[in-house]
């Protein structure tokens, strides 16, 4: 745990700690929280509703955290690691606001739908993985087609999604 200068909390990082139990709403009282790891520890439950806004780093891979991922997440998010869970319905919501994500990290959970087309928006976005999710359809041509965009790495399961600007690439 780090604090600023006048000693209120910016970081805290407990990643591979064994910790078990749930994500406390109360993170979101944490005013000047920027940084918050919680990967790989046996967290349950679900993802609170709200985190502050000046939250900039979310990591929660690796824990049994179940539900949706909330579309009231900081829009001053930078990193969102959710690999490795067990959350599940769409992205409808998620990315709307989030212009400022450069990493994505969504694999191997029960994520399902469309990818939305506003994936597009996200225009710092360098890598974005879908796959070991229930993704189905196709990578939408604004996403493909955005001159404004260079994702590094974008991963789907190739065998559900049809992606021809996916990085590994999608064989034909």
């Amino acid at each position: 745990v780090q604090c600023n200068m006048k000693g209120f909390v910016e970081t805290i990082e407990l990643d591979v700690n064994n910790r078990d139990g749930t994500i406390p709403v109360e993170m979101k009282d944490l005013e000047f929280l920027d940084i918050l790891n919680f990967e790989n520890n046996r967290l349950r439950g679900e993802i609170p509703e709200e985190f502050n806004d000046t939250l900039v780093r979310l990591r929660l891979n690796k824990n049994r955290l179940t539900g949706t991922i909330p579309g009231t997440l900081s829009s001053r998010l930078v990193a969102l690691y959710l690999a490795d869970n067990n959350l599940e319905g769409t992205l409808d919501d998620l990315l709307e606001g989030s212009q400022l994500l450069n990493r994505l990290e969504l694999e191997n959970n029960s994520l399902s739908g469309d990818i939305p087309p506003s994936l597009s928006e996200l225009t710092s976005l360098k890598i974005a993985r879908f796959n070991g999710n229930d993704f189905e359809g196709s990578m939408p041509d604004k996403v493909c087609n955005n001159p404004d965009q260079n994702i590094a790495i974008l991963a789907v399961d190739c065998d559900k999604v049809d992606c021809d600007c996916c990085t590994p690439a999608c064989a034909r």
